[in-house]
């Protein structure tokens, strides 16, 4: 059972992913998840949740935190409170609740960087259980821990380098950005806004400064394509370290990709195997629901809906909600506006993310729109971030899309008009679901998503590769030495001789192949209050199957294009070679803005800016 809620802890509003065992009795030992940071928990979530129903189902709770300025909490990460000391605080507080609720134990799930906050946490805890009702922490389990955290910081900076190297701009190097943010307090990373005092705090962090001793197991699990080589000597010094202190360090090496950095989610059921089997060594014991105690001897006290009303919970403008969808359950957030206009606005994800977005943007799109008056809703489709279920690709999530749609109508505001937003192939879903439901009335596309072989190796060869050749490093490079020529060649080669390729009609999607044959098709759910006749031919090159979709859309369209996207580049040079398409580009039903300095999510904050003022004036005129 998946609860998400808003409530307040350590004087401050924060979510939770509550998870329970499908039973009528508090469990006693609660799995607290301390989180990766920035992107990489956005790549983690839907794992993340995989482990969590997993866990429940073994008889654990499971408490999912997202710490101030993170995930959906309100707030942001430059905010005056957004620091390390704040994220420990609210782990704490977290664990002295469910202390007072009559939990015993606490095992701490560190997940990248967050098995260094899971170390402090544990510190911490020590020395308060004295004075605080903290329940007792015997375990921590950490998948692929950080253990430097300068060296970390390191890495996300070099984020920043690597997009101004690949854009052309000024070279910029690690130590100019720690000045840079040292003298401004503050800086900007893929799309996220730090505070310097977070950069300096996240520096000083060092596995092997932290006290772990005495009577604590941890199970530490590394994941590796190679699992079968050694690990690292820093690693194999820390637990050979930890165990000479009586620390029962229990190491599994699990072969697969790094999920909190590949481009498409990734599954790995070892891991989620291996740690359940981890947690079920530990004795699970169960006492009576504490909220009982305030019932009536006549109520009845044997149902789960008791340990439900036992959660925090907090009126806020965000609520988070749970929808059905073909049997399944998805999460859902909703942004109450203050003054509200009439119009609705639903964001559909897409790519490899969950309802937050990329560097936090369609959190950040919400609360903008709310704030101008629109009730906006974010959800996760069928096996994406919280959601229950498997993933059936974005060409299949009509039935996704009605459902979160029926949940915005059921938030008791009276709608007049519903917008659907999506960016790559979530604006491409919209595309197609559309016409299908008479609900919707317009439709913000940002750079959609219609992916071949053929047109993403042209829009290389036309965007990328003349613009590469006026760039200073690839000289240096090529001079030095430290360019593979051979390998830029292929490459190159490979591009052209895709671009000569069968033709744009004749191609089929590079995303339909990674999220596999999707033979199950559904429609769109009966919710609708209408259909078109429209249907799609799924054999037919993604650019084809929008324009089926879309010319049967009456509604009006607001295009938004990146110009350092090749997404975008690739979308516009196949709206050119299909006439169809571009007749509909060009007419009265579409309205278009280039964005010429930004990338694929418009990660900068400038143009999250621009993107969130150009809808709402879009949306606002009659």
């Amino acid at each position: 059972m998946h609860i998400p809620r808003y409530f307040s802890s350590a004087g401050h509003l924060q979510f939770g992913s509550f998870y329970l065992p499908d039973s009528s009795q508090w469990p006693t030992h609660w799995v607290l998840v301390c989180p990766p940071f920035a992107e990489e928990l956005n790549k983690s979530r839907s794992l993340i949740a995989t482990q969590s129903r997993k866990l429940c189902a073994s008889g654990y709770g499971v408490l999912v935190l997202d710490l101030h300025g993170t995930g959906d909490s309100p707030y942001k990460l430059d905010d005056s409170d957004s620091d390390w000391s704040q994220w420990l605080e609210q782990i704490l507080s977290a664990m002295n609740w469910l202390g007072q609720q009559g939990t015993q134990q606490v095992t701490l799930w560190g997940i990248r960087l967050g098995a260094l906050m899971a170390l402090e946490v544990f510190q911490s805890a020590r020395s308060l259980e004295t004075s605080e009702k903290l329940p007792r922490i015997e375990h921590m389990l950490f998948w692929q821990p950080v253990l430097n955290g300068k060296t970390f910081m390191t890495q996300f900076l070099r984020l920043r380098t690597a997009a101004s190297m690949m854009a052309g701009d000024e070279p910029e190097t690690v130590k100019g950005l720690r000045e840079i943010a040292s003298q401004k307090q503050m800086i900007e990373v893929a799309g996220y806004c730090l505070p310097n005092r977070l950069i300096e705090q996240i520096d000083g962090l060092k596995a092997e400064q932290y006290e772990v001793s005495g009577h604590v197991s941890i199970q530490w699990f590394d994941v590796s394509r190679q699992a079968e080589k050694p690990l690292p000597p820093v690693q194999a010094k820390l637990i050979d370290h930890w165990r000479r202190a009586d620390v029962d360090v229990q190491l599994h090496r699990i072969e697969g990709d790094a999920f909190w950095a590949t481009q498409e989610l990734v599954s790995i059921p070892a891991l989620i195997d291996a740690t359940d089997d981890a947690m079920s060594s530990v004795q699970l014991k169960a006492v009576t629901n504490p909220a009982r105690s305030s019932h009536s001897a006549g109520e009845s006290n044997e149902s789960a809906p008791n340990i439900i009303s036992t959660l925090p919970n907090t009126n806020a403008r965000i609520q988070a909600v749970t929808t059905d969808c073909c049997g399944q359950s998805l999460t859902s957030l909703i942004h109450y506006p203050k003054d509200f206009n009439g119009q609705a606005v639903l964001v559909v994800v897409g790519g490899p993310q969950y309802r937050v977005g990329s560097h936090r943007q369609f959190f950040e799109l919400a609360q903008s729109l709310a704030n101008e008056g629109y009730l906006v809703g974010r959800f996760d489709c069928r096996g994406m971030g919280d959601s229950e279920g498997e993933f059936p690709g974005f060409e299949s999530i009509d039935e996704d899309i009605s459902a979160a749609i029926d949940g915005l109508y059921r938030a008791g505001l009276d709608i007049t008009s519903l917008s659907l937003w999506g960016l790559c192939d979530g604006a491409t879903a919209i595309g197609f679901y559309a016409a299908n439901d008479a609900r919707v009335k317009r439709l913000v596309m940002l750079n959609p998503w219609v992916r071949s072989d053929e047109g993403l190796a042209k829009a290389k060869l036309k965007h990328y590769y003349g613009k590469r050749l006026l760039q200073k490093d690839l000289w240096v490079k090529l001079l030095s030495g430290q360019l593979d020529f051979g390998a830029s060649l292929k490459s190159f080669k490979e591009n052209l001789r895709n671009s000569f390729g069968a033709s744009i009609r004749g191609k089929q999607s590079a995303r339909a192949n990674v999220v596999g044959d999707n033979k199950n098709l559904h429609g769109a759910a009966a919710s609708t209050k209408a259909r078109s006749n429209y249907s799609r031919d799924r054999q037919r090159p993604l650019i084809e199957q929008l324009y089926s979709g879309i010319s049967s859309f009456k509604g009006r369209v607001l295009l938004l294009l990146s110009g350092r996207d090749l997404t975008a580049q690739e979308f516009e040079l196949q709206v050119q070679a299909y006439g169809p398409m571009k007749q509909w580009l060009d007419s009265s039903q579409v309205e278009l803005h280039r964005f010429d300095e930004a990338d694929h999510t418009f990660s900068r904050s400038a143009d999250k800016r621009k993107v969130e003022a150009v809808t709402s004036q879009w949306l606002g005129q009659t």
